[in-house]
């Protein structure tokens, strides 16, 4: 990238949320990256500055997402800058995207708003991939644990030489949702509310009607954890950011694609019998239906619900918060639930995933592709990508030295032989 760049990342919304556990993980790094926070009040950022104890050279840079000159001036100045901004469709997320691409900057964010991650394609794919700018939005709980793990299951699977078929990703965490994850599943249900049903599963994929629909399931027996899963909220748009990465690797025929096979579900297990676990999916359905369709149920939430609110610090680690993702990669043709021959990838955070283990995620990959080196061939091309194409291994890597990421990839591991399903 050009090399008039002062830093490496710049935290744009970096005095939010989970803006401050970007900073914070980042004035901590071993790697000594270059990089600065950004917001729209120099008075709040001076006090993050004054909260995390930040050393001179961390830079300070006043930008609003509406003033578009504010906003040239932050872009040009990063090698990648993080967009923790959100809802992103509503603050103004696409103006940031096109000023980094203008600028010839990397684009990363957390966005969980399909709607959102297809305008981006739509509109800055091809100009990105001209600029060989990579924009990557949803690094971070949306929805790179299921992706990357779906990934590391998938090449796992073939180095046997199997051709690959359906990859269940299973997870249990313990943890919250902020006020700004709330708000904007808000937005998403009035913009567009098909971004938070089972519809669609190729919205982002370039192979469209490739894929099998994405059905509900009230009780999914899922043997990583010997235990039956439900579909959540993050289930939809984690189906279309893992299709995603499935049709730019099969697009782009790629030694990792995953083969026209390929076949993705995802639960949430919880403990219990059957019975008590399809009550769960239902009620959880009902609810999320009730905030999809009823206009007073957003309307109390956004009354409730400050956009900054989230859990405390001593409440986002272990043993008060965790997340494990378990994805198990199934050969085609496997008969019902059998794992014969089949391949897993684990990836495991001791502490909380949604905003700590968000900005870890987001912040590392941040940095994998300004420093440049552990890139996929995709990144290198540029365009609109997925956690998972923009280089895993490096991701890997990353995640493990500096975030205290767990993983374990190998031959499935039978834990549950005896187990009646």
């Amino acid at each position: 990238m050009a090399s008039q760049h002062k830093y490496d990342v710049v935290v744009f919304g970096a005095t939010g949320y989970t803006g401050k556990k970007c900073a914070a993980h980042l004035s901590k790094h071993p790697g000594s990256p270059r990089w600065a926070i950004a917001g729209r009040s120099s008075s709040r950022l001076e006090s993050l500055r004054k909260e995390l104890s930040l050393s001179s050279d961390v830079g300070t840079i006043v930008a609003d997402t509406f003033d578009a000159a504010s906003v040239r001036s932050m872009v040009t100045q990063a090698k990648c800058l993080m967009n923790v901004v959100g809802p992103f469709r509503l603050l103004g997320g696409e103006a940031i995207a096109t000023a980094c691409v203008e600028a010839g900057t990397h684009y990363l964010d957390l966005s969980g708003e399909t709607l959102f991650n297809a305008s981006l394609i739509e509109n800055l794919g091809e100009k990105a991939k001209q600029k060989g700018v990579i924009l990557a939005p949803s690094v971070g709980l949306d929805s790179l644990p299921f992706d990357l793990a779906t990934y590391l299951a998938v090449q796992q699977l073939k180095k046997t030489g199997a051709q690959v078929g359906r990859v269940d990703t299973a997870f249990v965490a313990k943890g919250s949702l902020s006020g700004g994850t709330i708000l904007s599943a808000c937005d998403m249900a009035e913009v567009d509310r098909d971004q938070l049903l089972d519809v669609r599963p190729d919205w982002l994929s370039p192979l469209k009607g490739a894929y099998e629909p994405i059905r509900f399931g009230a009780a999914m027996w899922m043997p990583q954890f010997r235990r039956y899963g439900i579909h959540t909220p993050f289930t939809p748009h984690n189906h279309r950011i893992v299709n995603l990465s499935h049709g730019l690797l099969e697009q782009s025929k790629s030694e990792e694609a995953y083969g026209p096979k390929f076949s993705y579900r995802d639960a949430f297990v919880v403990p219990g019998p059957r019975p008590l676990v399809f009550l769960i999916g239902y009620f959880l359905q009902f609810v999320l239906l009730c905030q999809v369709h009823l206009a007073p149920v957003r309307w109390a939430l956004r009354k409730i619900l400050p956009p900054n609110y989230g859990l405390s610090d001593e409440k986002l680690r272990y043993p008060h918060a965790f997340l494990d993702v378990r994805a198990v990669a199934y050969p085609a043709g496997a008969s019902g639930s059998s794992t014969a021959g089949a391949a897993e990838a684990r990836l495991y955070i001791p502490h909380d995933g949604g905003y700590v283990g968000a900005a870890e995620m987001m912040s590392e990959a941040a940095l994998l592709i300004a420093e440049g080196t552990g890139l996929s061939k995709l990144a290198k091309q540029g365009g609109v990508l997925t956690g998972a194409t923009i280089g895993a291994k490096g991701l890997v890597e990353r995640l493990t030295r500096y975030a205290d990421f767990k993983f374990d990839i190998g031959p499935y591991k039978d834990r549950d032989s005896k187990k009646t399903k």
